[in-house]
């Protein structure tokens, strides 16, 4: 949409996406009941993946849901400050510290909610990972994947890093399990397209039409 707002020709726009590798994640979903988890964290800790706004957030939750659950995966500069944090407000949580690529999707799948918050990203991979393991992801407009692969009210929510209505918006899901059901089942479903395969036909699809032009 965007290139063709520029005007360019739907005829000459191919896609390949990023992308997880879904398949991993078969097998690994779990229910609402089954998550031990609220929330899980997960990426890089510096300051632009906003770990201290996801934890704002979870403290504003824990006046509500004093029993809050976070999981952390991650490693970065930021790592004590983020455990300190946790520990100082009493949240119970879990580190397990460096997780193995092929453990991703039970981590995934022990939390209800994913936060990823950032101040920008050019898509964001662990939101297909969380998709992928039927976990509603909350981020912001300015991730690359929000509105495209995160779609408010759908799979997720996308809004603004305000902590008063991320915590008002993550409780109201906590308590509608119906409703956090519909968003994981759409989270599953609309992952399923972006796979390696998907995106390596986009290039293959681009490459025959540029070769196809050029014989013309």
């Amino acid at each position: 949409a965007l290139f063709q707002s520029y005007g360019a020709d739907a005829a000459q726009l191919f896609q390949s996406h990023l992308c997880a590798d879904n398949a991993l994640f078969d097998g690994s979903r779990k229910n609402f009941s089954e998550r031990e988890f609220d929330i899980i964290l997960c990426g890089q800790m510096i300051p632009g993946k906003m770990f201290d706004f996801s934890l704002d957030v979870i403290s504003l939750i824990q006046q509500t849901r004093p029993d809050i659950k976070v999981k952390l995966l991650g490693s970065g500069p930021l790592k004590d400050h983020i455990i300190a944090r946790l520990e100082q407000s009493k949240i119970i949580y879990d580190y397990p510290g460096f997780v193995e690529q092929e453990l991703l999707p039970l981590h995934y799948a022990s939390a209800k909610l994913f936060f990823f918050p950032s101040q920008r990203d050019a898509w964001g991979v662990v939101a297909n990972e969380s998709c992928a393991a039927g976990t509603p992801v909350f981020t912001c407009p300015v991730v690359g994947a929000a509105d495209e692969l995160i779609v408010n009210n759908h799979n997720g929510c996308v809004m603004e890093p305000v902590a008063d209505l991320w915590a008002e918006q993550a409780i109201k899901l906590l308590e509608n399990i119906p409703q956090w059901q519909q968003l994981s089942d759409n989270a599953v479903a609309s992952v399923t397209p972006y796979t390696y395969e998907n995106a390596a036909n986009g290039i293959v699809e681009a490459v025959r039409y540029v070769r196809n032009q050029r014989a013309v």
